[in-house]
């Protein structure tokens, strides 16, 4: 296998476009010194800069204790606007949330998608979950419970 840095950028970028998980796993066999945190490792790490318990989360989130229970093992892969919602229970910055959603291969907001640019917009106030659906809602945008 050549290592990346012996390609052209073309190259590259044909190799991300045709198999990006592929890609990614490639970068991690290329530095195995590379700390490789998994997405449950992250909102833990986040609950616990935060203060938030799991009860908290569940409560916060409006979701079942066994999803949750789920996340955080790393059992169950959480949909985008779960990820979501996790980080406005979480209180996260823009750039946390958007770590979030990498980790969780959710997409990351992005402020043309005029959905996105709403949330982002609830997430620079750090609003709630309920505060964000009821602005959601307002500009005719789909909520996120």
């Amino acid at each position: 296998m050549t290592a990346i840095t012996q390609k052209n950028t073309n190259e590259l970028f044909d190799e991300i476009r045709k198999a990006p998980e592929k890609f990614s796993e490639r970068l991690y066999a290329e530095n195995p010194n590379s700390s490789r945190i998994m997405l449950s490792d992250y909102i833990k790490l986040k609950m616990s800069e935060k203060e938030v318990t799991t009860k908290d989360l569940i409560i916060k989130t409006a979701l079942s204790q066994s999803h949750i229970y789920q996340i955080l093992s790393g059992s169950r892969a959480p949909g985008r606007d779960v990820l979501i919602n996790i980080a406005l229970a979480l209180s996260l910055t823009l750039e946390e949330t958007q770590r979030l959603l990498l980790l969780g291969q959710a997409g990351a907001l992005y402020p043309k998608v005029r959905r996105d640019a709403a949330i982002i917009c609830c997430i620079e106030q750090q609003l709630d979950l309920i505060e964000t659906n009821e602005f959601l809602l307002s500009v005719s945008e789909h909520g996120l419970v």
